[in-house]
């Protein structure tokens, strides 16, 4: 009876742990929230996608990942790209670009669709939440690849909601530009960048801030004017000799 007891009491306790952990299955399928910024690393038939957790977060605090352990699941002949996007809402949505926001033409910006957007991340998100597996790498062709579902026409336009001209996407190796949009096309704004070196790095920060022209021309006047006063105190010791 003591031996048939200790059983039961190691049972339960296997039930109970069981229960604690949860399916292994669902707690690491991909799977994203709104508001969250998703990586999508895609090209040669194989795709990466990943929850980087809140937009807001990642431009706060940052991004430091190393991801060169997938570089070689993914790579090929064909030069890798990345994509980050998400939205909030129908209005409020961020993705990432190769343009930086000086090169967006107004035709660009009125361009860009945010209901689309959001409506793709959402349909892409709800499959993913119904989903079984737990995976992160997609053949391209899978109903839960992210070519699928946000670039299934190759156009890097997200599912159209973004303009080919300003495509929603950088190649590894480059700079991407992130930008959030949380109203009409002018409140389109650059937030940060990304960068995801050939070796697998990713690191993302806030979009530098952009010295204004007139404190350019200042500094190079006051560094004209300190050149100016050294030579002529050079000029003036060695008529003193």
């Amino acid at each position: 009876m003591k031996v048939l007891s200790g059983i039961k009491r190691i049972a339960f306790a296997g039930i109970a742990a069981g229960a604690l952990i949860g399916p292994v299955t669902s707690a690491h399928a991909l799977q994203f929230a709104n508001g969250d910024a998703i990586l999508a690393v895609y090209a040669n038939g194989t795709e990466y996608a990943r929850d980087l957790g809140s937009f807001s977060s990642v431009i706060t605090n940052g991004v430091n990942l190393d991801l060169s352990s997938i570089i070689s699941q993914v790579s090929g002949p064909n030069t890798l790209n990345f994509a980050i996007f998400g939205a909030n809402s129908s209005t409020d949505v961020f993705f990432g670009s190769r343009s930086p926001l000086a090169d967006w033409t107004t035709q660009n910006k009125n361009a860009v669709l945010p209901n689309t957007l959001f409506s793709n991340t959402s349909g892409w998100g709800t499959l993913l939440a119904n989903a079984s597996d737990a995976r992160n790498f997609f053949p391209q062709a899978d109903p839960l690849s992210f070519s699928t579902n946000m670039n299934a026409s190759g156009a890097n336009t997200l599912g159209g909601s973004v303009p080919a001209a300003r495509g929603g996407f950088a190649q590894v190796g480059d700079v991407m530009h992130l930008f959030t949009r949380t109203g009409g096309p002018t409140s389109l704004t650059e937030v940060g960048i990304a960068t995801f070196s050939a070796n697998g790095q990713l690191q993302i920060g806030p979009a530098p801030v952009p010295v204004p022209a007139a404190v350019v021309l200042f500094a190079t006047g006051i560094i004209g004017l300190v050149g100016l006063a050294r030579r002529r105190m050079s000029g003036t010791h060695k008529d003193t000799a």
